[in-house]
């Protein structure tokens, strides 16, 4: 089974659009890949969604961190990496290493700015869903 790790920007977007992320998050509930998170990003995902421009999607959000932490696999990371000046992205990179996941999914290409860490693709997620499901067809 394909093994990812999603960053923060991508479960936002999932939740507001229907886009790619929306079927990355879908993804994950059919059983076609496997979510990894630690507390710490899991915590990130609650804490920015739990913001207040996100009000009018509380009970999207409650049941989008259900779905997460049952359908996640929780790991700990046994080492701290520092190369991105985000230090929230650090912990992406630090989830991704510990999990052995394929790939790191995540719309912010400034921080990620490059292809691959520790053997890890860095993709967007359309790119990812173009990998992985190809025959997907999305008009976004």
């Amino acid at each position: 089974m394909i093994k990812a790790v999603y960053d923060t920007n991508i479960i936002v977007s999932a939740l507001i659009s229907r886009g790619f992320p929306f079927i990355a998050l879908l993804l994950v509930l059919t059983g076609n890949i496997q979510l990894v998170v630690t507390e710490s990003l899991f915590q990130e995902y609650e804490e920015v969604l739990r913001r207040p421009k996100f009000r009018n999607l509380r009970q999207d959000i409650s049941a989008v961190l259900s779905t997460i932490k049952r359908y996640a696999t929780f790991v700990t990371p046994d080492d701290t990496i520092i190369k991105i000046t985000d230090e929230p992205d650090n912990r992406v990179l630090e989830c991704a290493v510990a999990g052995k996941v394929d790939y790191i999914v995540t719309g912010n290409t400034q921080d990620f700015s490059f292809e691959e860490f520790m053997g890890i693709k860095i993709v967007s997620p359309r790119e990812f869903i173009h990998l992985i499901a190809p025959d997907i067809l999305v008009l976004s």
